[in-house]
């Protein structure tokens, strides 16, 4: 991931920070703005957006499997369209 943040010329944007603990990553989530969940997958039901939910960080996200089964668009969240890539970045 390092190798392709920096081939897109992201490198002095993307951090890997590896495993964090639950402190580290509620601190993180404090610190954040937004979380995008630009996901494809057909994941049943992840924590990748309820959990900064519940910390209340707002989440934008594809629908893609369960998500929205957590996120309803303009209500608890922003949803945009599976590989709409110009659709998801104008919810931001």
């Amino acid at each position: 991931m390092r190798n392709f943040a920096m081939d897109l010329a992201l490198g002095d944007c993307v951090a890997s920070l590896g495993s964090l603990g639950h402190g580290e990553v509620a601190d993180l989530y404090s610190s954040a703005t937004v979380l995008g969940v630009p996901s494809v997958w057909p994941e049943s039901v992840g924590m990748v957006g309820p959990e900064p939910m519940a910390h209340g960080l707002p989440v934008i996200a594809c629908r893609a499997g369960g998500i929205p089964e957590w996120l309803v668009d303009e209500e608890t969240g922003l949803m945009g369209e599976t590989k709409d890539v110009a659709g998801l970045a104008a919810k931001f």
